[in-house]
């Protein structure tokens, strides 16, 4: 199945006031997680019933600003609600040392907790290692003479 038909549009949310202006993870998650909830279980809903055999829930997400660390937390903990014996597998970015959100830590700090509680496992990346691998891997494939966008061509 090529990722195109395994990427369901019907699982975005999309709210412009969100996008870019979230900085507290309260906002987030209070405000927007409230906003949205029935629309979010929903489509959590209509997805599950396609599945066979549902395996498990992986939420990547970012914890340095509020969008990330508080609708996601509010995802996460929507998913221990409506499907407590589902796999929940959260994969969040941890803000860098130099990032520019000065409630950065905050977010981070009260989003993992929540995450302790909500998923089965959290694997945080921090992001300035994400930001170097990309750079290594971009790298070497231009020495190779390819472009990322190439290898997502190959793949699709």
């Amino acid at each position: 199945m090529k990722y195109s038909q395994r990427n369901n549009s019907l699982l975005i949310i999309l709210d412009l006031e969100i996008i870019g202006t979230v900085m507290m993870r309260a906002q987030g998650h209070i405000e927007f997680g409230n906003k949205y909830h029935s629309i979010l279980v929903d489509k959590l809903r209509k997805e599950v019933e396609k599945c066979e055999s549902l395996e498990g829930f992986m939420l990547f997400h970012s914890l340095g600003g509020g969008t990330g660390s508080g609708f996601g937390t509010y995802v996460m903990k929507t998913l221990k609600d409506e499907y407590p014996d589902v796999f929940k597998f959260s994969v969040c970015i941890v803000p860098s040392e130099n990032d520019d959100v000065i409630v950065s830590p905050y977010n981070s700090m009260f989003s993992l907790n929540e995450l302790v509680n909500n998923a089965d496992i959290v694997l945080p990346v921090e992001n300035q290692s994400l930001f170097e691998i990309v750079n290594i891997i971009e790298a070497k494939q231009a020495k190779a003479g390819l472009k990322v966008h190439d290898e997502m061509k190959k793949g699709s």
